[in-house]
């Protein structure tokens, strides 16, 4: 066999060969965009009888956070199955998770906000005070929605330590207790009310 030769069948070969690496190939790449596609029908289908997608879609959540969600809606009669639940939580994950496209935003302000001075400072234009504390809160918590959120409200130190390890347990997010503390501390320093004994 022929230098020349030899080349044109090696040549046949990889033609061939990367042929049934693209026919073998699509049909799953096609079937997890026809999965996907059903998935989300099967949330559109399962979540409008009752409320609109708009809350849903402004969310940015974990796995667990998701997870939570729709079990809560199961008992409150989201018609889901046990199967049905899990592709659901997968869709809202892949698509809504920490991270995936813009965070929730609060927009203008409250009023009592701790930060609102004269009624026209926007979430988008919040900058934190500094402190120990600020750049966890920072990185941390715009993963899901921006500072508007963290800002909005003042809360009592149990309050932020309740948002906190709920937001760290719902994105599946886990520091150190006393890193924990030190974000606490700082949110219930700047946004915090005064206790309730």
């Amino acid at each position: 066999m022929s230098v020349k030769h030899r080349y044109a069948c090696q040549a046949s070969i990889l033609k061939l060969a990367l042929f049934l690496a693209i026919v073998i190939t699509s049909p799953a790449v096609f079937a997890d965009d026809e999965s996907e596609d059903q998935n989300k029908s099967l949330y559109e289908a399962a979540c409008t009888p009752c409320h609109g997608l708009a809350p849903i879609e402004r969310t940015r959540d974990g796995r667990q956070g998701w997870q939570d969600t729709v079990q809560k809606m199961v008992v409150i009669g989201a018609q889901l199955d046990t199967e049905e639940m899990d592709r659901v939580i997968d869709h809202l994950y892949r698509t809504y998770g920490p991270g995936t496209g813009d965070p929730m935003r609060a927009g203008i302000l409250p009023a009592d906000s701790p930060m609102q001075a004269d009624g026209r400072l926007s979430s988008e234009n919040v900058v934190l005070p500094e402190g120990e504390g600020k750049q966890m809160v920072q990185g941390l918590c715009t993963m899901c929605h921006d500072l508007g959120v963290v800002v909005a409200t003042r809360r009592s130190s149990d309050d932020w330590q309740h948002y906190t390890s709920n937001m760290l347990r719902q994105n599946g997010i886990r520091i150190a207790e006393d890193k924990q503390e030190v974000m606490v501390s700082y949110l219930h320093r700047y946004f915090g009310k005064v206790d309730q004994k």
